[in-house]
């Protein structure tokens, strides 16, 4: 009974929002600063904008409090130099520079930004200096301490800055990638679906007697991913203290690839479904409504399946 309870202590403790220490509060502070500032070069000249910035900072900005959070002597908790004047005037001056570039080239930044050609690719990345400015708020002594101590922390922000939300990246492959799904959904109905056919120009589309279904983007599966992402997000900063990082980032991938596959599943259901028992569940609302309904439960199991296992060991 003794054991039983000093597990459910140190979960509580690990689930705590209690004030971190002051050294903690000041690096968030600085973070905070880099992130209103960020967000401010965005409403100065929109052409710089780049949404993972954003949330990536963000993200970095909660898990660092939350760590700070967690139950520990104030003795270990990290110190960063004071924040000079001089220092703050770079910051601020690196921003007008970013900002003044934006206007500049304006034109160039916008549309790179609609276009899904690769060439565009490396013109479009150069946003993420935007982060630069952030760098100049703490001394180098402040970095090495701070890359020692929050290495998860930045790590995650650094999945985040790459994976929340690349919809430029989703755009570039979906040529190939919407072919690949098609592909595999085909050979996954075509055992159920008797005179079924593929055409994979100018659309990857799937030929059945009864109805005939486009793999259009909206069917990439990639807004299921989104959501997931979100999910992954929310468990991440509710309880980063009291999670294993590295299962954590295990089963992040995981069950993003499990959500593109069962976006195959779904396809070759809708196929077999649209076919064999009426043309209506496979199209308009009903197919939609059905899908999110599909990813639900998928949600669940994945989450349902891997949590307690990304949860770190508790005495027993």
């Amino acid at each position: 009974m003794s054991s039983f309870q000093n597990s459910n202590s140190q979960l509580a403790q690990a689930r705590v929002f209690s004030l971190p220490a002051r050294s903690t509060l000041a690096i968030c502070a600085r973070i905070l600063l880099s992130l209103i500032i960020i967000a401010t070069d965005y409403l100065i000249a929109p052409a710089l904008y780049n949404g993972s910035t954003l949330w990536s900072t963000a993200a970095l900005l909660l898990l660092v409090l939350r760590r700070g959070q967690a139950a520990i002597r104030n003795s270990e908790a990290p110190t960063i130099t004071k924040l000079s004047l001089a220092r703050l005037a770079i910051f601020f001056a690196l921003n007008a520079i970013i900002i003044a570039i934006g206007h500049y080239s304006s034109t160039l930044f916008t549309s790179a930004a609609s276009s899904d050609a690769i060439a565009a690719a490396p013109l479009a990345a150069t946003k993420l200096l935007i982060l630069v400015p952030g760098v100049v708020l703490f001394s180098r002594t402040d970095w090495a301490n701070l890359l020692r101590r929050y290495r998860a922390e930045f790590t995650a922000a650094l999945v985040v800055l790459l994976t929340f939300f690349p919809y430029r990246l989703f755009h570039t492959i979906w040529p190939t990638y919407s072919h690949l799904i098609a592909t595999l959904a085909y050979y996954g109905a075509k055992p159920f679906v008797a005179g079924i056919g593929f055409i994979s120009q100018p659309i990857p589309t799937i030929i059945g007697p009864k109805i005939d279904l486009q793999v259009v983007f909206w069917c990439s599966g990639f807004s299921a991913l989104a959501l997931f992402d979100t999910l992954v997000a929310l468990i991440a900063i509710l309880d980063w203290n009291e999670l294993n990082h590295t299962r954590l980032l295990v089963a992040y991938i995981g069950g993003g690839a499990a959500i593109l596959a069962a976006n195959v599943v779904r396809i070759s259901l809708l196929v077999i479904i649209g076919n064999e028992i009426a043309p209506k569940y496979a199209m308009g609302r009903f197919h939609v409504n059905a899908g999110w309904a599909f990813f639900a439960a998928i949600y669940l199991i994945i989450l349902t399946v891997s949590y307690r296992w990304m949860l770190r060991k508790q005495p027993t």
